[in-house]
């Protein structure tokens, strides 16, 4: 069976593999870092399976219940509030899978700094799966192990990006009681293999290996601003977005994202998750009694399941009632998926040619880094008016 026929819509979720009832499939590296499919040809028996169950090959369901149930959230607990990425909300349905004696699947930087898929049972592994992360992580057999869970009966949470959810419900052929999804707002993904070289030359700069990197951090200015947290073996430092070449130039520009993100079916309305989670940006103007200075969450429930649980949901989030049209005012990722820059051609390449050290070192000390200086000063809502001027302009 040839699965290369989908190279450029491949998400890499791995139902594949974990369907292939030969184990023919297994999942490689290429050279921007990304893993995809290959097919042991001599092992295949030609089922059909990985391609009749692949979510990227097949079309996009659309969701019959166009009533969503849209909140402003925040959490409760003021530590849980700040070691979350914003409002605290994928915490909160943790705390209720966790209630139920559930589990819950996630994604977290292991030690070698690596973005897995985990299972963790117990509340007090949590902060494992806290805060946002701007690469793709490996699913791995996560899949499989939420199918033995279901059938023993737990409550399962699992929590990714729009693609991973379609590639569990496409594994599990069938909706369950017992399983709540929740889809991130995802802006799209650069490859852990390329996240891996950025580790490694930002342990050169500082003159230590990294032991923890985190994606954001509230401790110096709040919610919003992209502030990441190094721990080195010496000490941990706390660094503005446009240090970071990774966070700047390949993801926050769009230029280092996997292919498929940028023709993704799922940046719309019409979720795959039970629960729709991200940032509510533009906050402000739409609930201005919000407080905001330690984040809010944007919290879509999308059909009756989890309008169900967000009565329970109270116990640990204030939760306020808003529309699905403020929500998607400054959440461009609810409308259509990111355009596709013209250095997403050469990229790649450049980085190859040059090596990524060089390749940094290159952007860092440009005039790329003074005019992500010069952005990081300009408030975020002075941003999206600029950015909301720019777009009426092309479209007069």
């Amino acid at each position: 069976m040839n699965i290369q026929i989908i190279q450029d819509r491949c998400t890499g979720c791995r139902a594949c593999i974990q369907l292939c009832p030969v184990h023919c499939i297994s999942m490689q590296e290429n050279h921007e870092g990304f893993l995809f499919p290959v097919v042991d040809q001599e092992a295949c028996i030609d089922c059909g399976i990985c391609l009749t169950k692949c979510p990227a090959y097949n079309d996009h369901p659309l969701r019959q219940d166009p009533d969503l149930a849209v909140y402003a959230a925040v959490h409760q607990n003021p530590e849980i509030l700040m070691a979350s990425s914003s409002g605290g909300a994928f915490a909160a349905l943790a705390q209720y899978a966790f209630s139920r004696d559930g589990v819950v699947y996630g994604c977290s930087l292991n030690n070698q700094i690596i973005p897995m898929h985990i299972r963790i049972d117990q509340a007090k592994d949590l902060p494992k799966l806290h805060g946002s992360k701007y690469v793709q992580s490996d699913t791995g057999n996560t899949y499989s192990s939420v199918k033995k869970d279901l059938q023993a009966s737990k409550t399962v949470l699992y929590s990714g990006t729009p693609c991973q959810i379609a590639g569990l419900k496409a594994y599990l052929g069938a909706d369950d009681p017992n399983l709540i999804t929740v889809d991130i707002i995802c802006h799209g993904v650069p490859g852990s293999g390329i996240f891996r070289k950025h580790i490694a030359w930002l342990s050169k700069k500082k003159g230590a290996e990294i032991q923890q990197f985190g994606f954001r951090n509230k401790e110096k200015l709040g919610w919003g601003p992209l502030i990441y947290l190094v721990t080195t073996t010496t000490k941990t430092t706390i660094l503005p977005y446009f240090y970071d070449v990774y966070c700047q130039k390949l993801f926050g520009d769009s230029e280092g994202l996997r292919e498929c993100c940028y023709q993704c079916k799922y940046a719309n309305i019409d979720r795959e998750g039970d629960f729709t989670i991200g940032d509510y940006w533009g906050i402000q103007k739409y609930h201005p009694e919000i407080p905001t200075a330690w984040g809010v969450s944007l919290l879509i429930a999308n059909d009756d399941k989890a309008k169900a649980i967000v009565n329970d949901l109270h116990r640990s989030l204030t939760l306020y009632p808003s529309r699905i049209e403020w929500a998607r005012t400054n959440n461009r990722l609810l409308n259509k998926p990111v355009e596709r820059p013209t250095e997403r051609d050469t990229v790649f390449a450049e980085i190859e040619k040059l090596g990524y050290d060089c390749w940094a070192e290159k952007y860092y000390r440009s005039g790329y880094y003074i005019k992500a200086l010069i952005k990081s000063k300009i408030p975020r809502s002075l941003k999206t008016t600029i950015k909301q001027i720019i777009r009426r302009n092309k479209e007069g």
